[in-house]
């Protein structure tokens, strides 16, 4: 019998302050932005595995027959992986109205540290 689970898991935040400009470039609205953002991915692997190996023997030549054999063999593992990420950030939003109609955007950029952890365990019995 065999098994694995697989886990992933990616959140994040940021925060940033925000302040209008005069006009810029013939649009009504223009916000630059300065912040911080944290961003973090975690990922796990588990698996076993559990086996029986049988082994039997036929008699030959008339001699006594060999010792038939029963192997169980049994192991686990877990790897995890997992990534932060810590920096500040730039961005700007902009919006162009034209009537009812509008066309808006919003970027960001960040840079900063990524920190990975990475852990690996297992084992293995063979009886």
């Amino acid at each position: 019998m065999t098994g694995a689970t697989i886990s992933d898991q990616f959140y994040g935040a940021d925060v940033n302050f925000r302040m209008r400009t005069p006009l810029f470039a013939s649009l009504p609205i223009f916000d630059v932005m300065f912040g911080l953002r944290y961003a973090a991915l975690s990922e796990r692997l588990t698996a076993s595995v559990n086996a029986l190996a049988t082994r039997t023997f036929q008699p030959a030549l008339g001699l006594p027959p060999p010792v038939n054999f029963n192997d169980t063999l049994s192991g686990s593992g877990a790897f995890t992986i997992r990534n932060d990420f810590i920096g500040p950030q730039v961005g700007f939003n902009a919006e162009k109205h034209w009537g009812p109609f509008w066309v808006g955007n919003e970027s960001k950029l960040a840079v900063g540290a990524m920190i990975e952890q990475e852990s690996a365990s297992g084992s293995t019995d063979l009886i």
